[in-house]
């Protein structure tokens, strides 16, 4: 693999923080409202994911899921994306990527240290004050 640039790492991390999996898939639903959450159960019932009556599991964020399992492997998703920023991006694109984004350095230090680790976050990164 070649080594990372500011310029070609910030585009990577860039692109992997646009991949998702497949909801549909996975069986999750995003519910903001008791419409939305009663329509997202009853789609996944209709499809015999989520048996009548039950409740789906909480995946935080206003994401619901059909069964434990599904979640865990809808959510190692994320995990194995983390997984390759640290491996293919540079800690100082990410955070300046996140401060961008959220507008605001401590979020976006605890992304990067999440990724890269609380010792490698702290001697790569330049903070912005």
């Amino acid at each position: 693999m070649e080594t990372a640039t500011s310029n070609t790492s910030w585009k990577r991390y860039a692109g992997i923080r646009e991949e998702h999996p497949d909801c549909e898939k996975y069986g999750v639903f995003f519910a903001f409202s008791n419409e939305s959450y009663a329509t997202g159960c009853r789609k996944l019932t209709e499809r015999g994911l989520l048996p009548y009556g039950a409740e789906p599991v909480s995946i935080g964020a206003g994401g619901f899921c059909a069964t434990r399992e599904l979640a865990k492997t809808f959510l190692n998703f994320y995990k194995e994306a983390d997984k390759r920023v640290a491996a293919e991006c540079l800690p100082q694109d990410v955070y300046d990527y996140e401060c961008r984004k959220l507008g605001r350095d401590s979020k976006a230090y605890k992304v990067a240290v999440r990724i890269f680790g609380k010792e490698r976050a702290a001697a790569e990164i330049k903070r912005k004050k």
